[in-house]
């Protein structure tokens, strides 16, 4: 299955050095049952200028600019099952993190927040994430004919079941790691 490329108007595209030149990123990308969202700042989509405002406003702009995205790869919040968060001050944390739990309207997600120094002026947040699709959507081939032997208590590829074998008296399968 191809990796298919998501793109939002209502978000900004980023990873520019250099606005005249394109972008060498997607801001989305399907595989299989994920999409992997790219870094969002706090960028207007139409001026993909920085927004003015404090932590709490660039949280809002960078967590909507996400919500565009995932929209587009037919996602919403319901489906992100992580986030990793880009401080450029980590005193910035308490009112990012209120900003974050009201636009989430209680909605969990597992969370990494970390301070950094991004990379553009005036960007004081940049989120990334991960969205999940229901287990109905397909899973690939090559991934389900290596799992079919594996124990459900044996990680893939660390053990496999055999029958037992006539020598055997217990009648158990046994397990043999690799």
């Amino acid at each position: 299955m191809p990796k298919q490329i998501v793109t939002s108007a209502s978000a900004p595209t980023t990873g520019f050095t250099d606005k005249s030149t394109p972008s060498p990123l997607a801001q989305g990308i399907r595989f299989g049952n994920m999409l992997f969202i790219s870094g969002q700042g706090p960028l207007d989509p139409e001026t993909r200028e920085v927004i003015d405002g404090d932590i709490a406003a660039q949280t809002v702009r960078t967590l909507t600019n996400i919500t565009g995205v995932l929209e587009a790869g037919g996602a919403t919040m319901e489906n992100v099952v992580n986030m990793r968060v880009f401080l450029r001050d980590t005193s910035d944390f308490p009112a990012f993190n209120e900003a974050f739990r009201e636009f989430m309207q209680g909605e969990k997600v597992t969370r990494t927040c970390v301070g950094v120094i991004p990379h553009r002026a005036g960007v004081n947040v940049e989120i990334d994430c991960v969205a999940m699709f229901d287990d109905r959507a397909p899973i690939a081939s090559s991934y389900k004919a290596r799992t079919s032997r594996a124990s459900p208590r044996c990680a893939p590829r660390a053990c496999i079941r055999r029958r037992p074998s006539p020598g055997n008296r217990t009648g158990r399968w046994r397990r043999i790691w690799r």
